[in-house]
């Protein structure tokens, strides 16, 4: 059975897109696909090209087969192209749309769900089949959550943050990178970077707490209440090879140290092997307590 979908556009970041790449990937063993398009990303039709044949539309041709399913949001249907069946592909629960004189009832719809074909043939007297979504054969990679809070100036690490991003992109990781600073400052062309602004301490602690590392790249630091508060919550961090963190941080053990130039560093362990121990001098909140009770009371 010859098959042709028809859109204007596949760019890759739609539903439409989606539902086109799952349908041709579920159907293509079965029925010979034609995907007609006025336009095609490079990514789509790489990607559709491994199931179905990707033909740039045009109205001065005519085309013929078995089945027709057309995007609706394409509107009219294309009078040269000829099918013994047509479907219109609904992707949207349009009956709370009011589309009021859009609807043919000579045509048969397609909904995405059992409630939008129900509505729609209640709000506009068609013959609409609903057709769930495929599941998808998936195996998730990992997607690493780092967060930061810092000033995002140069002593602060903000290039080595950068540095460390495009090591991480480089090696094929995912991630999503949480900034929380009181500078307004835009992070670099990484769409990972996200600036949090500044907020309060405790939802910042929850992020954290949430995190696989919290990281605090600077060149010197007395102590960097970042990595205290981290490791206090049980997250391990990353950060540079530099003496304040020498005893606190062994990598592997409570997170890793970055040489302060940025090389040689080994992206695998650190996304693979993430600490799972944690331990400040052992030393406890009461513990510490005490001891600046004793000394603020002398």
């Amino acid at each position: 059975m010859r098959i042709i979908i028809f859109t204007t556009g596949l760019f890759g970041k739609t539903g439409i897109c989606t539902w086109v790449q799952n349908f041709v990937a579920n159907m293509h063993t079965e029925h010979e696909i034609i995907v007609l398009s006025a336009t095609f990303s490079d990514y789509m039709q790489s990607e559709l090209s491994k199931y179905a044949e990707c033909v740039t539309y045009d109205k001065d041709i005519t085309y013929d087969c078995d089945i027709y399913l057309h995007n609706f949001q394409d509107n009219a249907l294309k009078p040269n192209i000829h099918a013994r069946h047509t479907f219109i592909l609904l992707h949207c629960n349009y009956a709370k749309m009011r589309h009021s004189n859009t609807f043919d009832r000579g045509i048969k719809y397609i909904a995405v769900s059992e409630d939008s074909a129900e509505a729609m043939r209640k709000a506009y007297k068609i013959d609409c089949v609903a057709i769930e979504p495929f599941h998808v054969a998936h195996i998730p990679s990992k997607v690493l959550r780092l967060v930061s809070a810092t000033r995002l100036t140069t002593e602060k690490g903000y290039l080595r943050m950068v540095k460390l991003a495009q090591l991480l992109k480089a090696n094929g990781v995912r991630f999503q990178w949480l900034v929380f600073s009181e500078y307004e400052k835009k992070i670099a062309d990484i769409p990972e970077f996200i600036n949090m602004g500044a907020m309060p301490n405790d939802v910042i602690l929850d992020y954290m707490a949430d995190a696989d590392y919290v990281v605090q790249l600077s060149d010197h630091e007395g102590y960097c209440y970042a990595v205290h508060e981290a490791l206090s919550v049980g997250t391990p961090c990353i950060v540079t090879d530099i003496p304040v963190f020498q005893n606190v941080i062994v990598n592997g053990y409570n997170g890793y140290r970055l040489p302060l130039d940025m090389q040689n560093i080994n992206i695998s362990e650190i996304v693979n092997n993430i600490p799972l121990g944690y331990e400040i001098n052992g030393k406890s909140t009461d513990t510490l307590k005490d001891k600046w009770g004793r000394l603020i009371n002398t």
